[in-house]
């Protein structure tokens, strides 16, 4: 285990260029062949070589492959000083099964990109706790090529192309501006991003990846949880001190998060809960945020510092090394 100090300068890796390696590894769930075939081609059109590790297209059951082999493919791609990106497939389930065998090693002498999200979540925080390397909260190898938004605004930051500073569009749609909320802000507020898929953040609790940063800006979204679970894994973060420690939190998406017929008793709708708890918290709350399982979502740089006022989230400092 590293060194966790929070003052620490942390790890970047280099801005993606076009030319470069990148490769899909697939750490959970198997991926659709046509989604993936479809990511492919946008990473090849936007001017990188792809190369797909030798087991992505595997199964077992749930899985993409056996433990032994995603642990492989992925530290074999660590291993390798052509590839400058790792883009994951898919989400589902399984990070949690071979993150504590990566090859933490190899990516703090080789600094990568490193880009996904959902069951994703555990790998980043991992690599955040184990090399103090920033990583992107962004979409899946299978998600790209579907929104030009998306896709944008990944490139831009893994690219560098945002610079040094960088503030957070507001909403993936101009036509519908205003969905951004923010609470308990009276003066800006800076800190290191943590976050992700709420269910897998709660899953980070009491294992050598839990928060342990102080004063970080807390993030996080879920997808196909019923209000009463959104409510517990909330309640569970707050209960695990993580709130104490946190400088202010941001609510992103919650796709599907509705109350369905065998739940047990009616229940407020998911943001009214997500707001209710957040904001006793006395903490700066930014709720609503383009980032998430929707179509159009925001690449969050993991372990970046911002900074959150009333006009939304901004970077300030750049998240890749240029030269």
């Amino acid at each position: 285990m590293q060194n966790r100090d929070a003052e620490m300068e942390p790890l970047k890796a280099p801005a993606l260029r076009p030319g470069d390696t990148v490769a899909i590894v697939a750490p959970a769930g198997p991926p659709d062949h046509t989604s993936l075939n479809r990511g492919v081609r946008f990473l090849e059109n936007s001017g990188f070589r792809v190369i797909i590790a030798n087991h992505v297209i595997d199964r077992n059951g749930y899985l993409a492959g056996t433990d032994a082999d995603r642990t492989n493919d992925f530290n074999s791609m660590l291993k390798r000083q052509d590839v400058r990106a790792i883009f994951c497939a898919r989400g589902g389930y399984g990070s949690a099964r071979i993150v504590r065998d990566l090859d933490f090693a190899a990516l703090r002498k080789d600094p990568k990109i490193i880009v996904g999200f959902s069951d994703i979540t555990t790998i980043l925080a991992a690599v955040w706790a184990e090399c103090r390397l920033i990583t992107f909260h962004g979409p899946l190898a299978t998600s790209l090529g579907r929104s030009p938004w998306t896709d944008t605004h990944l490139l831009t930051q893994i690219s560098g192309q945002s610079g040094a500073t960088h503030p957070w569009p507001q909403t993936a749609d101009p036509s519908n501006p205003g969905r951004m909320q923010t609470f308990n802000m009276s003066q800006p507020v800076e800190g290191r991003l943590f976050g992700g898929c709420l269910s897998l953040l709660v899953t980070l609790t009491g294992t050598p990846w839990d928060l342990q940063d102080q004063s970080p800006i807390l993030f996080f979204e879920e997808i196909s949880e019923a209000p009463y679970r959104i409510d517990r894994m909330l309640t569970h973060l707050r209960n695990a001190q993580w709130f104490s420690k946190a400088r202010g939190l941001l609510s992103g998406q919650f796709i599907n998060c509705i109350q369905r017929p065998d739940d047990p008793e009616p229940t407020p709708a998911t943001n009214d809960i997500v707001r209710s708890i957040l904001t006793s918290q006395s903490l700066p709350v930014i709720t609503n945020l383009p980032f998430g399982h929707g179509p159009s979502a925001l690449t969050i740089p993991f372990g970046a510092l911002v900074q959150i006022d009333h006009s939304g989230v901004r970077q300030i400092e750049s998240v890749v090394a240029t030269l």
